[in-house]
């Protein structure tokens, strides 16, 4: 099982004056390109420093990583906690989930199809008084992908 936590997630970009919540929500009502391109670019470039560090701290767990992730189906899971409770979860974490599979497609999975992640998980924790969000991502391996 593989585990990498996030903290201090951000919740918006703002391009020009206007706030936009990182959410499905985003995405889909907004035509604008710059808008939903800067939605993308922020969440992957808040995800890629965590990946790098893994991937500069210790190379040789990556390639096992690597190794042991391909060619099995994977089970995806995203446990996102917040002080808050008025959001959707799949707006939030489905989102921030997607923007995962696609940056690790490649470097740790062979591809984020069916074939290869069978299940993807969300889980909401509730803290209490906590002014940032965080999230866990946990992948599982399941049987060979056939």
């Amino acid at each position: 099982m593989f585990t990498i936590t996030y903290d201090k997630v951000p919740t918006f970009v703002i391009v020009g004056r206007k706030k936009y919540y990182l959410t499905y929500n985003a995405i889909y009502s907004c035509p604008n390109f710059r808008i939903r391109s800067s939605i993308k670019n922020t969440m992957k470039s808040y995800l890629i420093k965590e990946l790098n560090n893994i991937t500069l701290r210790d190379k040789d767990r990556v390639s096992t990583l690597k190794a042991l992730f391909e060619e099995k189906q994977l089970i995806f899971s995203i446990l996102y906690s917040s002080g808050k409770r008025t959001f959707d979860l799949d707006n939030r974490a489905g989102l921030w989930a997607k923007v995962f599979l696609d940056l690790i497609k490649g470097r740790f999975i062979k591809d984020d199809s069916v074939k290869y992640v069978t299940m993807i998980q969300y889980g909401f924790d509730y803290c209490k008084g906590a002014s940032l969000d965080s999230f866990v991502i946990t992948i599982e391996i399941g049987g060979d992908a056939e």
